[in-house]
């Protein structure tokens, strides 16, 4: 039975209720409708973009270099470990050292990365290959010393004891005595495989594998395709093609429901034009730096956002200034320093929903009543809400005592105490168990919280 195409509007009424993965895959499989599947807004619930990897809704594509050893050579174990992954995240030059692509950018690029900072690279100098060798001297020494036999081949190089060198090396030598044997020989794999690229360069030889770009696609975290290419452009350039391939072309933007941004040091490579429409944005990381970027990214429909979730150091703090930190309707921190008093921040907010979801930094009862004097002092308008994850039911215990005993007016109950502030409302200050792990509270707090201690105002 002959099968009737469907028709262009039809066509596009069906598309646009489709699961997005399934519309990548139609519209390779199908050039004659792709023009048409782009021009069809894409839906998507979770877009998380980052350097070598896109994740849309349940499927993650990942990139790497993937590295086929020659037959008889058995690969090391930290490059097995990468392989049986996704392939190593790095490029990789004709010797096998890793190489770094950063600092290209390309139009519709979006740098994470540090503006000061200096571009990373792992150490292809004469210091680093010493420190490689001397690390296997002190391992087969102590494998030696344990079993009184060595590898194959192999005469015993005993390690440097000059200098600086030799504290070092006395140091790991007794480590390496006090390591399991499998262990230690785990960290002798290792040390050989990182030499293999300075002895290529030494005698200009290749090394002993051929690499490949793996484009690894994992869906429902289970279901696992794999797909090799030649190496024959940079790990960007495959990426750039990847999103290019997903989301180029698309001339409505891209409605995400939440959309995860890295959280640092990462370059997106995005196609030129890329547009996305949310409400939600997570993983925000010194935005003040990359604020610039994300407006670019995001929808001028986007703002106020509905929700952000940032990400906050001491370094961070200017990112409280910025608009769209300030507008957007819930904000949850999770503050990352713990030499950073967040809770003085949180008095100049004028968000109506602020969750403090975790803190490397203990507050103490006296801060959290500083911050309910200033909403007493500032008349916080009806349907703000603060919330803090605590790890023990005492800190809220001693704070709402220090409420009663401070404040004038209040009315206590078990887990509550409210306060008349006037205008016909009253400041409620409560704190509730976190009965599950999987419950909707626990989700937006640290998994060591225990209780989330709750401030809002409310009418009579």
């Amino acid at each position: 039975m002959n099968s009737i195409p469907l028709q262009y509007e039809s066509l596009k009424a069906v598309l646009i209720h489709m699961d997005a993965n399934v519309r990548f895959q139609i519209s390779r499989r199908l050039p004659a409708i792709r023009s048409t599947e782009k021009l069809v807004p894409l839906r998507i619930q979770k877009l998380k973009l980052d350097g070598v990897s896109t994740a849309v809704d349940n499927t993650f594509y990942n990139l790497g270099i993937y590295r086929d050893y020659e037959p008889g050579v058995k690969a090391p174990r930290n490059v097995k470990m990468y392989n049986d992954f996704t392939g190593s995240f790095h490029d990789l030059d004709e010797y096998g050292f890793q190489t770094y692509s950063d600092s290209v950018l390309d139009s519709g690029d979006i740098s994470f990365q540090h503006p000061n900072g200096p571009p990373f690279q792992n150490g292809t100098d004469d210091l680093t290959e010493k420190n490689y060798t001397e690390e296997l001297k002190c391992y087969e020494k102590a494998m030696y010393l344990r079993t009184g036999q060595l590898p194959t081949g192999k005469a015993l190089e005993e390690p440097d004891s000059s200098g600086e060198w030799g504290r070092i090396n006395e140091i790991r030598l007794k480590h390496a005595m006090e390591t399991p044997m499998n262990i230690l020989e785990d960290f002798a794999d290792d040390a050989r495989s990182n030499l293999v690229p300075f002895e290529c360069r030494r005698f200009d030889r290749k090394p002993p594998y051929t690499c490949y770009i793996q484009l690894t696609v994992i869906c429902n975290k289970k279901t696992k395709q794999i797909q090799r290419y030649a190496y024959n452009m940079k790990l960007y350039e495959a990426m750039k093609r990847l999103n290019t391939l997903l989301f180029g072309g698309r001339r409505p933007g891209i409605q995400a429901q939440s959309v995860q941004l890295p959280s640092f040091g990462a370059v997106l490579r995005l196609p030129i034009g890329f547009r996305v429409k949310t409400k939600q944005l997570e993983n925000g990381y010194s935005l003040n730096e990359w604020s610039e970027g994300v407006n670019l990214m995001l929808d001028a429909s986007c703002f106020p956002l509905n929700v952000l979730k940032l990400r906050i150091s001491n370094r961070g703090r200017e990112d409280f200034e910025l608009p769209i930190v300030r507008d957007a309707k819930k904000l949850i921190v999770h503050n990352s320093d713990s030499q950073f008093d967040i809770l003085p921040i949180l008095t100049t907010l004028s968000n109506k929903e602020v969750v403090l979801a975790a803190t490397y930094r203990e507050v103490p009862i006296q801060s959290y009543f500083e911050l309910i004097e200033n909403w007493l002092d500032a008349d916080k308008p009806v349907g703000t809400f603060y919330s803090f994850g605590i790890k023990e039911e005492d800190t809220a215990k001693g704070l709402l005592k220090v409420i009663k005993s401070r404040v004038e007016n209040t009315k206590r109950t078990k887990r509550c105490i409210s306060v008349i502030t006037g205008n016909n409302t009253k400041l409620e200050v409560f704190y509730v168990p976190i009965k599950s792990p999987r419950s909707r509270e626990q989700k937006d707090f640290m998994y060591d919280c225990k209780w989330v201690l709750k401030i809002r105002i409310v009418r009579l």
